[in-house]
């Protein structure tokens, strides 16, 4: 990713430790590259660790928690039996196919998250619907 104030935030179980790694030996991969340590890896590193590279103490991170990817690699797990005697075409396919309707339903599931906090917010601050449509 390119352009201005475009930041690429990493997370990756033992970022801790790939941080100083490509510091010493690829300093042009950290250029706009943030680290940070999944939610759910943090609490197998020291408290140092947490609190400098965890993901809810890195800045700009949000709430982000970092296990996206170990949730497609469980939902694509259930493809390999099926797919290991196809063909090369339709193992592609097969898998193109479950890659695009994981996509639909994780669009879906933003969708729905952001109307709910929409209602809870309007529900807050008591702003009638007719003016955030205006």
């Amino acid at each position: 990713m390119q352009g201005p104030n475009i930041t690429m935030f990493l997370h990756y179980d033992i970022a801790c430790q790939l941080k100083p790694h490509l510091q010493k030996n690829s300093p042009s991969l950290m250029v706009d590259t943030t680290f940070a340590v999944p939610v759910f890896h943090a609490y197998a590193h020291d408290a140092d660790c947490q609190v400098t590279d965890g993901t809810r103490y890195v800045t700009g991170s949000g709430l982000a928690e970092g296990e996206q990817m170990e949730r497609l690699w469980s939902y694509l797990r259930k493809f390999g039996k099926i797919t290991k005697e196809m063909t090369p075409s339709y193992h592609v396919d097969t898998l193109t196919d479950a890659l695009l309707y994981y996509a639909v339903r994780e669009k879906q599931g933003i969708n729905v998250e952001l109307e709910i906090t929409l209602a809870i917010q309007l529900c807050r601050q008591k702003v009638p619907k007719e003016e955030i449509k205006a």
